[in-house]
């Protein structure tokens, strides 16, 4: 045995004493286009964001993006075509369409080239739908501090496959308006309903102790399509998941332009629903 262990320490020795040679690393990456870009149904105004992905190497900071101004980016429908312009205040591609232009069911494409990359992406704006909604209200004092609670259902009547967003507005007698927040972190931007499905989600709103009373609820409901709702979503589990730690668990953004990164996507909001308050 011990002949074993000084043939093990001796072959340690001989490799701890191994010459290592630097080698060139050539990584097979290249920085993508990524652009974003969201039409909302009953405007004129198309905007896009276009950045490229983090380099593998260097540094990068969330709060300063690199968009690109430089890229051609049109964006048609059957028959139509318009050439977008870069804003340098806003970093936005823009451009202003006639009042008809975007409308319900009807599908877009957008197209960017850039440094020699060309990418396209298309989406296709929702249908009109009829939603259905109830508000169960309660408050709390406590601390000083009214805490108000608004458990919302909601849902389409149409039949199919439909994602909605629902948030919520709580409307005082001095005619301020403050946003509800989500009871739970957990709660998804987006709802996924079938047939008549509906969703149940809790807001909260805090007042101080100088009491002024609620009125009404506004009850806020966004009808979209898949794109936006799976970004949307999959933007969500980043906020959850990272918690702004640069080593927190990866997650998939979901995106639905020719080279998987970056979406368009398209909404609409629906006809405001309003629970008033006794």
């Amino acid at each position: 045995m011990k002949k074993y262990i000084l043939y093990f320490i001796s072959v340690m020795l001989f490799v701890s004493c191994e010459k290592y040679s630097e080698v060139d690393l050539v990584l097979p990456f290249k920085n993508k286009l990524v652009s974003v870009s969201f039409i909302e149904e009953g405007t004129n105004v198309f905007q896009l964001a276009l950045t490229r992905t983090t380099p593998v190497t260097g540094s990068a900071y969330l709060n300063e993006p690199n968009y690109i101004g430089d890229a051609v980016v049109t964006l048609e429908t059957p028959g139509r075509s318009y050439v977008l312009n870069y804003d340098t205040a806003t970093k936005f591609y823009e451009a202003t369409m006639p009042s008809e232009f975007f409308e319900e069911g009807k599908t877009y494409q957008v197209s960017i080239a850039q440094g020699g990359e060309t990418i396209q992406g298309s989406t296709r704006i929702p249908g009109l739908v009829t939603p259905f909604a109830s508000v169960v209200f309660d408050s709390i004092f406590e601390g000083g501090t009214y805490t108000y609670f608004a458990k919302i259902s909601c849902g389409i009547q149409n039949p199919g496959t439909h994602y909605i967003s629902v948030g919520a507005l709580m409307v005082y007698s001095d005619s301020s308006v403050v946003p509800m927040i989500p009871a739970s972190v957990l709660t998804k931007p987006v709802s996924v309903l079938k047939n008549g499905e509906q969703t149940t989600q809790t807001f909260i709103s805090a007042f101080s102790s100088e009491f002024v009373p609620p009125v009404r609820i506004d009850v806020l409901i966004t009808v979209c399509d898949e794109a936006y709702a799976l970004y949307n979503n999959s933007l969500n589990g980043i906020d959850l998941g990272s918690s702004g730690i640069p080593f927190g668990e990866p997650y998939i953004m979901y995106g639905n332009m020719s080279n998987k990164i970056g979406t368009i996507g398209a909404y609409r909001y629906l006809p405001l629903y309003s629970v008033p308050l006794k």
